[in-house]
């Protein structure tokens, strides 16, 4: 059952999703309102229903054990979202450019490192990478044949798949589009600039080299950012603190579920235990609510 605590619409980068209005709150899964000012109340309901549904409680009894499970599965959703915003924000902290050197990439590509560098699901086509392939190997035989001259104009020729692709990422960035509008040579400003042209060849063949070779780099890629998250965790009790919470809840969620399943038998068996159900079932629903002054503050 998928729940979604903040509504399915709005933004979906856990960043636009009303972080601050968490702030001044400690964790807020044991709150006693049952919809907090972020969450959305039409979901709480759509939840409702679906456990109503579901189970189909016949007694006073049951609708407790029911209502007592949907309180239980609102809050593990509290906490995960937590513990995603915790990941969030630890991952924010790790620049593309640190990441890249973790995984070791050449010195002179690494202040290029793009910010899907840190999404390792990111995908390319092998379609979409045959031009780049092309490019970035002309790109080696002009560091090898070619670097250091006065002027590019003289081999646009030779290498001009690869000033094309130039154009195309820079546009007027530099307030001068790199060829001419006629796309028969570099524009005469770029022509006089060749430790520029340099500069942005480099830039252009470090941005093609990481999709290239994304692939090989995915596995080291998730290995640092799991130490990463790892190390900075090692000193941030809450994190784990929230994730024991989510499992606390779950098993809370599952323990209740078996106790419904075992009313419902021992009613149609007509057994004493649904006497010590339906105490336990009181007593769960005095103790739902903990003191939160002894909860861990944000």
């Amino acid at each position: 059952m998928k729940i979604n605590i903040l509504g399915r619409t709005g933004p979906r980068s856990l960043k636009g999703k009303s972080i601050s209005s968490m702030n001044a709150l400690k964790h807020g899964a044991y709150s006693k309102t049952e919809i907090l000012p972020h969450e959305d109340a039409s979901e709480r309901k759509r939840l409702q229903r679906e456990i109503y549904k579901a189970l189909r409680p016949q007694s006073a009894v049951e609708e407790n054990l029911a209502d007592q499970m949907i309180d239980s599965l609102w809050a593990s959703e509290r906490f995960k979202l937590r513990v995603a915003m915790r990941q969030e924000n630890i991952f924010s902290q790790l620049a593309p450019s640190t990441l890249a050197e973790l995984i070791g990439v050449r010195v002179d590509y690494r202040p290029y490192a793009p910010d899907y560098l840190k999404e390792p699901n990111t995908k390319f086509a092998k379609k979409d990478l045959k031009l780049p392939l092309q490019r970035y190997r002309l790109y080696l035989d002009l560091c090898k044949n070619s670097k250091g001259i006065a002027n590019y104009q003289t081999v646009f020729v030779r290498y001009q798949l690869l000033f094309e692709g130039v154009h195309e990422f820079i546009g007027n960035d530099y307030g001068t589009p790199f060829l001419l509008s006629t796309g028969a040579g570099l524009e005469v400003a770029w022509q006089q600039r060749s430790k520029k042209v340099e500069e942005v060849l480099l830039e252009y063949a470090a941005s093609i080299w990481y999709m290239i070779h994304f692939d090989e780099l995915r596995p080291q890629i998730r290995h640092w950012m799991a130490s990463w998250f790892f190390l900075d965790r090692v000193g941030r009790k809450d994190s784990d603190y929230q994730d024991d919470l989510v499992v606390k809840e779950l098993n809370r969620y599952k323990s209740l579920l078996d106790t419904f399943i075992k009313f419902r038998k021992a009613q149609v068996e007509g057994s004493p235990l649904v006497d010590q159900v339906k105490r336990k079932s009181e007593t769960n629903q005095r103790n739902e609510i903990p003191n939160s002054d002894s909860e861990s503050s944000t």
